[in-house]
């Protein structure tokens, strides 16, 4: 099922495409692409995102507020001790250090930054990899 289209606007091409939001249909663009081709390519990461369930849409929540949310889902499908353990790192270290950072601008640069100051801290190797 085609969700989009691919459009020419001066010497630049966009895309456009449908998202069903708590069944309310919500149109998309994205702008800025140099040739038909990356357009497309584009509109099919997109497509291929929406049919997987992966679409993530660009967000201002800061991603401590994410986290939480995310915690409050992923909590039931863990054992307790690893809730307990995963609910520690969250708030004592990953809200702390990145909870203030929208989403749509958290980068890996952000996360790589954050695990080296863990790592410089002298936690262990496995420590660094759990949080």
């Amino acid at each position: 099922m085609k969700i989009g289209s691919v459009r020419k606007e001066g010497k630049s091409w966009y895309i456009i495409y449908d998202i069903r939001d708590n069944g309310t249909r919500k149109q998309k663009k994205k702008r800025g692409f140099k040739t038909k081709k990356e357009a497309q390519k584009a509109l099919v990461e997109v497509e291929n995102s929406l049919n997987k369930g992966l679409y993530f849409e660009p967000s201002n929540t800061p991603f401590g507020l994410f986290l939480t949310d995310w915690f409050k889902t992923k909590r039931n499908m863990i054992g307790d001790q690893t809730a307990k353990l995963y609910h520690g790192y969250l708030k004592n270290r990953i809200i702390p250090a990145l909870g203030e950072i929208p989403v749509s601008k958290l980068t890996t640069l952000h996360i790589q930054n954050f695990l080296n100051d863990l790592t410089e801290e002298g936690l262990s190797d496995s420590t660094v990899k759990k949080i």
